[in-house]
């Protein structure tokens, strides 16, 4: 009985694990997909933004994803 009820908690505890996993990877393609979109749109010739801007635009949108993932 007792290996039974190791045996269920370490299923339980894989579950878990995999669950894990899957949320970092969904986190990691959703990171990458804004850094994505955030690329296409400042690189737009639309909005046109000088050399300069281009340069401090990295650090402009991480400090407000910082801003924005602090709350």
């Amino acid at each position: 009985m007792e290996g039974r009820k190791h045996l269920k908690s370490l299923a339980i505890e894989m579950v878990r694990l995999g669950l894990r996993e899957r949320e970092v990877r969904l986190s990691e393609r959703q990171g990458h997909l804004w850094a994505s979109i955030m690329r296409a749109v400042l690189g737009n010739q639309a909005l046109g933004l000088t050399p300069a801007q281009l340069e401090k635009a990295p650090e402009i949108v991480g400090r407000h994803r910082r801003l924005v993932g602090a709350t």
